[in-house]
């Protein structure tokens, strides 16, 4: 359907005004209702967070208080002995935490749940062992509960505290009831507006408090029978009613951190809410925020309405002032029409001059002049662009032809980078003939243990084919039962820390057959250093541990010959030194005594080794016996007393007595505390300072020896542990030594479950630390107990 310029031009400004006006009451509608909206919602949680610190130090004060009363010493003594008190006298000191009226009760209950004293008359020898506040605090904890009280039928919320004798034994509880309207005026609601209901809920989701009385004693949300049931029994005497329908708070109750937020639509108020929701931090209580959208939003919809109304208006207006401006202005357009038909004719001569008062109209006449000239010029500018796109035809030729010479150049590097990657397979292949040939056991798994690749070893030491332990979890495959503790550390060392674990493992072969091995394990890191894969080396060492128990037992052997004809030479050199078969000169004396002093070395020596071939082939038994660790200690050092007195050395005891007699070997305790204790003399020079400490830490026995000596290299500390191991700097200072003695120790500790460990700077001195458990040693069963004397049979 045709129609006129001036028509159009009138649709569609009164469209334009229409649509403008329409998104501009929808901008303000939307925009100012968001702005809005958004305020309400900081406003609401800016206010709960603060509403939430109130009542958080509000309870946390209450709490302190409750603590004091707790501890207060003439309470405590009043219970053990009441006849020594009057029993005003004690409500008097329990009114004195009574700090206002909002404190309705402060009482003292017997261990049985019996009211003793308090400020509240009716409540004497009242029975409240069933209140959930008794139950928590008589069982050691901070009590705190909303309940009507049994007597008073009052609201209140209890406070309660343990009270404990002077052997930290609960025999009493403290109890403070607070009316709970404390709370409401701490939460100071005379800024909130009407459209605002505030509500606090305990931890059953049931409303205890509220600015709208209706809501009362109501679930914020479903819950079912048994749990009404119960807070009607334990806390609200029958009142708790219908729920109010926020299933979301319910369902999240427990999942709250921070402040819990959200729009609900509810059905029975058919009204638009939004909903703030704050846990009381340390408390089981909860605070809610209720606000109705729609009543918040009523102004934006106000002014919305009058806008509109003035769009309309104004679009009427506009409407008819444009239709008179177009009809007078479009009026010369039709002298206009006829003379472009003649110039689209062919009549470029044709006379365009148009008599208006209107510019542009008269700027119309120039323009189809130009036009026409425009047209002529056209025809001659064709002309010279067909030649200058023929020159650049030819010249793109050209740079194609260029472009083709540079591809084949590509095309040559791609053969060059072809054979690279074929020297590079053949490479490869080497290296996994190298691998293959090994007698190790080689696998390469994903980061979850999954084998990717494995060598030839594997069916060798494993009885798997490669092929078929890959895809699989390599511990699925050849794992053996070991201790949570070595899987933990092993999976921490390379997945956690990136680094290579390197350890004894006992791994089980397809038949079943377990066998003993060194694993080394590494984790391959990508460009961005995230773990891509592992490698895993495996020897087997079943006959090497074989060779060394048999060596371990050639040396238990060797020691136990060993041990007569020195016990015999012992007694033989006593008794020439003693005189009993003629008098020495003071030569004879000399040599027989450097005699007697090697011996006894060579006993010591053969004792330790003794010790040593025990422990290794787990031999050596464990029987606990009642032992007071102190006088062990204090015995070691009486014997070193001479020792200590030559070098003129400083000994400190530090000794935590109420450590209690433990089940221990006293033998190997003894041999914990000689080979410490005389470490720390023997390597410490003249006028030094030993310091010997032993104390409870909670569930274990703590033992430091600290010395001011010659203290322990760098380079020695990875070794002071090993066999037959003296660091470089004592051997020239202390020529007696086998370099066993810690190794004793640590074995025998770490038998018992317990650890050593030490701290050292060299020429500072050094410290041994051990902890084992307060429950003492386990009973073991074994061919002998390991001795401490160097020169016993």
């Amino acid at each position: 359907m045709k129609t006129t310029i001036s028509n159009r031009i009138l649709i569609f400004s009164t469209l334009i005004v229409i649509f403008f006006g329409t998104v501009a009451s929808l901008f303000v509608f939307y925009y100012a209702g968001d702005i809005l909206k958004n305020n309400l919602e900081e406003n609401s949680k800016s206010l709960i967070i603060d509403k939430s610190r109130d009542l958080d130090a509000a309870l946390k004060d209450i709490q302190y208080t409750i603590t004091k009363l707790a501890g207060d010493e003439m309470i405590v003594s009043y219970i053990e002995e009441p006849k020594k008190y009057k029993y005003g006298d004690m409500v008097s000191v329990l009114k004195g935490y009574q700090h206002n009226d909002h404190f309705l009760a402060v009482y003292i209950m017997d261990k049985t749940g019996l009211v003793i004293s308090t400020t509240d008359e009716r409540l004497l020898q009242k029975d409240f062992s069933y209140r959930n506040y008794f139950v928590d605090a008589i069982s050691g904890k901070h009590g705190i509960d909303v309940a009507f009280g049994a007597v008073t039928n009052e609201l209140g919320l209890y406070f309660s505290k343990p009270i404990k004798n002077k052997e930290g034994e609960i025999f009493s509880v403290a109890v403070i009831k607070i009316d709970p309207t404390y709370l409401s005026e701490l939460l100071n609601f005379s800024n909130i507006t009407k459209d605002l209901e505030v509500m606090l809920i305990d931890n059953f989701g049931i409303v205890f408090y509220s600015t709208n009385n209706e809501d009362l004693f109501k679930s914020i949300g479903s819950i079912s029978e048994i749990k009404k049931e119960t807070a009607n029994k334990e806390r609200y005497g029958g009142k708790v009613v219908d729920a109010l329908g926020y299933d979301d708070i319910q369902n999240n109750l427990f999942d709250i951190q921070g402040i819990w937020e959200k729009e609900i639509y509810d059905d029975e108020d058919k009204a638009l809410e939004y909903l703030n929701v704050s846990k009381i931090d340390g408390f089981p209580f909860y605070i809610v925020f209720e606000k109705k959208l729609n009543e918040a939003m009523q102004p934006i919809t106000d002014l919305t309405t009058n806008l509109g109304l003035f769009v309309l208006a104004t679009t009427v207006l506009s409407v008819l002032i444009i239709f008179l401006v177009v009809r007078r202005i479009l009026k010369p357009f039709g002298k206009i029409n006829k003379k472009i038909e003649e110039i689209g004719n062919g009549n470029y001569s044709v006379d365009t001059k148009i008599e208006t008062n209107i510019k542009e109209f008269n700027n119309l006449d120039s323009a189809i002049n130009i036009m026409i000239k425009k047209i002529k010029e056209s025809d001659n500018n064709t002309k010279r662009e067909v030649i200058e796109k023929t020159k650049e035809l030819v010249e793109r030729d050209k740079y194609l032809e260029e472009q083709r010479k540079s591809l084949a150049n590509i095309l040559e590097d791609i053969d060059i980078e072809k054979q690279r990657a074929e020297n590079l397979a053949s490479d490869l292949q080497k290296f996994k003939l190298a691998v293959d040939s090994v007698s190790d056991h080689i696998v390469i798994t994903d980061q979850e243990g999954i084998v990717l690749y494995g060598n030839k070893a594997i069916k060798r030491i494993t009885g798997y084919d490669p092929e078929e332990a890959i895809g699989k979890k390599a511990g699925t495959l050849w794992k053996a039962p070991m201790s949570d503790e070595f899987y933990k550390n092993f999976w921490d060392t390379i997945k956690n820390k990136k680094q290579t674990f390197i350890g004894e493992i006992r791994n089980k072969r397809k038949n079943g057959e377990l066998y003993d091995a060194v694993i080394s394990v590494s984790p391959v890191l990508n460009k961005v250093g995230e773990i891509a894969f592992f490698v895993g080396v495996e020897r087997d060492i079943t006959e090497h541990k074989k060779i060394d128990r048999a060596k371990t037992e050639f040396v238990s052997i060797a020691s136990h010959q060993l041990r007569t004809p020195l016990s015999t030479m012992n007694w033989y050199t006593e008794m020439l030194l003693d005189g009993d078969v003629g008098k020495l000169n003071k030569k004879q004396k000399d040599y027989l005594g450097e005699v007697y002093r090697g011996s006894k070395r060579m006993g010591q020596l053969v004792t330790a080794l003794l010790n040593v071939s025990r422990i290794d082939l787990g031999t050596f038994a464990i029987d606990p016996q009642p032992t007071n660790i102190i006088e062990i200690s204090q015995e070691i050092i009486k014997e070193l007393s001479q020792k200590i007195e030559e070098k003129k050395l400083k000994v400190k005891e530090f000794y935590d007595n109420t450590i209690p007699v433990l089940l221990l070997d006293q033998g190997l305790t003894r041999i914990i505390f000689q080979n410490l204790i005389s470490n720390a003399v023997k390597y410490t020079g003249e006028n030094g300072t030993v310091e010997v400490t032993i104390k409870r830490e909670g569930n274990d026995i703590f033992i430091s020896v600290r010395d001011t000596g010659y203290g322990i290299p760098e380079i020695a500390k990875e070794k002071i542990f090993s066999k037959l191991y003296r660091a470089d700097n004592v051997r020239d200072k202390e020529v007696d030594g086998n370099g066993l003695g810690l190794y004793i120790v640590k074995a025998i500790i770490e038998e018992i479950g317990g650890k050593i460990w030490f701290d050292s700077k060299e020429n500072e001195g050094t410290t041994f630390y051990v902890t084992f458990s307060v429950e003492g040693m386990k009973k073991k069963e074994g061919a002998k107990a390991l001795t401490t004397k160097g020169d016993t049979v």
